[in-house]
């Protein structure tokens, strides 16, 4: 796909903010990060390996690094992407 991912993300934090501690969202949801949704996507084992964090009772007691943010964020753009390729392979030309 063709577009600057560090731009989006940039943007993203503009708009949703960057929030290092675990919060309710609007809809009262566990989010964490750049919207990180901890209810229904949460943090896998690769992430939280990745990230040199033992577990998620860790998170929600010590939240995460602006870093950390930008990789969730990374992270749910690449699922993104992956999920409208596969839906519409005509987008990536």
């Amino acid at each position: 796909m063709k577009y600057d991912r560090e731009n989006l993300i940039d943007k993203l934090i503009e708009h949703e903010g960057m929030v290092l501690t675990v919060y309710q969202d609007t809809l009262g949801i566990d989010t964490i990060g750049i919207g990180r949704n901890l209810e229904d996507r949460g943090i896998s084992q690769e992430e939280l390996d990745d990230l040199d964090i033992p577990n998620m009772d860790v998170i929600y007691e010590y939240g995460i690094t602006e870093t950390d943010a930008v990789y969730l964020a990374q992270n749910d753009v690449q699922i993104v992407e992956d999920e409208l390729l596969r839906a519409h392979p005509c987008v990536d030309r």
